[in-house]
């Protein structure tokens, strides 16, 4: 009995929070709608120079029109530059960019799978943050189209706002149910939720395709690459943590063609799903130790579903009917209808407030009488159950512990005058690459890497600004390795090239990149020896 009054109270008290912090947000909402109409005429004194990074993976039927589209906004030419991240693309969009010119390529391409999103902007941020005369990023995925006022409308909003979120707006108007769904539950979503959270004071999750971020905040708390994945949502956590507000402006929108089916519809609420319990577990410390701002933005990743809401409330009237407890001595049914009748005002107010047309009132009418059973799909998809009935659920991927394999290997660093013993820790994974460089006791790690060259070549660099050369294949004038090679052999492995130039070998020599030998040159001789052979010098 006890657990059970326990169960209800609580239960009673996150749904009251629940309804009156929704009441709050949607009203915070319809005030801001004010604010932006009075904001919409402002005119920037100065244009900031901004990067805009655009995620591609097999785009090659879109990405030129926005290419094209970006290339000539209403904006100096000289105050934007254009990145483009081909994560994994095996169709023609890099030729086709390449022929167009005016954007830089960034090609990942060390796996036959994408890396997704989030794991290829953090990996680009860590190239290009640091060296580029730039004020600010702007965020969108290859399949978007934008208007010729994209860059002055988000250069504007960030002279204001740290970080921002735009809205990825359909350009095909209802086509058919399950996209007209799709579209008029992002457009409640974003348009009062996400807008009116901007004006609570409260955080928003960075999980829409289109968001930009001063270079200051960028600096201050780094884009990384989590263990955990859901960069996106880990990151949300560190903004709010560091109370920087995540604004939120219907007037940033970029244009997308929307193609959803039921199929979808349950794989999109399952993943959410597991993405924002995954994410509630990893932080679930804040609750105790956060400000106010991170503790609600982690509550609000256990926030009900209707579903759940409803099934929250019928068993709150299953106590009050059935358990002669504490909580049902207190609590009436007119106090549960009141909560009913709280969650029903918030939908109404919301989609009033969104100027949602009859037509999104229809979708909302058969979202309602969908939701049980993509709820109950959602939940045994989870699960992994196999039905028998029309609808196919679609497989998760089963996700198993990434294998971590290290290898500690001998080397020796020189600072030109002696040699000293040294260790080099080598850590590779699925996803990953890591190296830690040990010395007397001392540790010193590399960031992660998509590749294990691309940690070793950190390292190098670190222990340069130290003043020391380790002595390696990879710092060596007579290894041979460049890009090419590195895709070849995943960034492991080169050849070595003191055979070729002493004994007049033809053969290639094999050599993995930490290795070391008694015939290691300094790395500047490396121009010379490829000269000498008659190969490119050209890395």
């Amino acid at each position: 009995m006890f657990l059970v009054d326990l169960f209800a109270w609580i239960s009673f008290v996150f749904l009251v929070f629940y309804i009156l912090l929704q009441l709050y947000i949607v009203s915070c909402s319809s005030k801001g709608r004010i604010t932006d109409i009075e904001k919409r005429n402002y005119t920037p004194q100065y244009q900031q120079n901004i990067t805009v990074i655009v995620y591609s993976h097999n785009n090659s039927s879109t990405i030129i029109d926005l290419i094209e589209t970006l290339k000539k906004q209403d904006y100096d030419q000289d105050k934007y530059s254009i990145n483009v991240i081909l994560d994994n693309c095996d169709d023609n969009s890099a030729k086709l960019l390449e022929i167009l010119g005016g954007s830089r390529l960034w090609r990942i391409s060390i796996d036959s799978k994408p890396i997704g999103r989030s794991k290829a902007i953090a990996w680009l941020l860590e190239r290009i943050l640091s060296g580029g005369n730039t004020n600010a990023f702007v965020f969108l995925d290859a399949d978007c189209s934008v208007k010729s006022n994209f860059l002055s409308r988000f250069n504007a909003a960030l002279l204001e706002n740290p970080v921002l979120i735009g809205e990825v707006v359909p350009t095909n108007n209802y086509p058919d149910v399950m996209t007209s769904i799709f579209c008029t539950i992002n457009k409640v979503k974003y348009r009062v939720m996400k807008h009116g959270r901007c004006y609570a004071s409260l955080s928003n999750i960075l999980d829409q395709g289109l968001w930009a971020i001063r270079q200051d905040i960028l600096e201050k708390i780094k884009y990384s690459i989590s263990d955990n994945g859901f960069e996106e949502y880990e990151y949300s956590f560190k903004l709010s943590q560091a109370n920087i507000c995540v604004a939120y402006s219907s007037q940033l929108c970029a244009y997308k063609q929307f193609s959803e089916t039921f199929t979808s519809l349950v794989t999109s609420v399952f993943k959410n799903r597991y993405k924002s319990l995954i994410t509630f577990k990893n932080n679930i410390a804040s609750l105790l130790s956060g400000n106010f701002r991170t503790k609600e933005l982690l509550l609000s990743l256990i926030y009900p579903s209707d579903i759940t809401f409803v099934l929250l409330i019928a068993a709150l009237f299953s106590v009050i009917i059935f358990v002669p407890v504490l909580f049902s001595a207190f609590i009436g049914f007119k106090t549960i209808l009141t909560l009913l009748a709280g969650f029903l005002l918030v939908r109404s107010l919301s989609m009033l407030i969104a100027r949602c047309s009859f037509t999104d009132y229809r979708n909302d009418i058969i979202a309602i009488i969908i939701s049980p059973l993509v709820f109950v799909l959602s939940l045994l998809q989870g699960f992994k159950f196999n039905f028998s009935f029309n609808v196919k659920l679609p497989k998760r991927e089963k996700t198993e512990k990434k294998a971590v394999y290290k290898k500690v290997v001998d080397a020796s660093i020189t600072d030109g005058r002696k040699e000293l013993a040294c260790q080099l820790e080598i850590k590779e994974s699925e996803n990953n690459a890591q190296i830690i460089f040990m010395f007397n006791d001392k540790k010193m790690a590399t960031s992660k890497h998509l590749r294990i060259d691309l940690a070793m070549e950190e390292l190098l660099e670190k222990l340069k600004n130290h003043g020391f050369a380790l002595k390696i294949c990879l710092n060596c004038g007579y290894f041979n390795f460049n890009e090419g090679i590195a895709s070849q052999f995943e960034g492991q492995q080169g050849y070595c090239l003191f055979d070729n130039l002493n004994s007049g070998s033809k053969a290639e020599e094999f050599s993995y990149l930490w290795n070391t030998c008694s015939n290691i040159v300094p790395v500047q001789a490396k121009t010379h020896i490829l000269q000498q052979l008659g190969k490119d010098t050209a890395d």
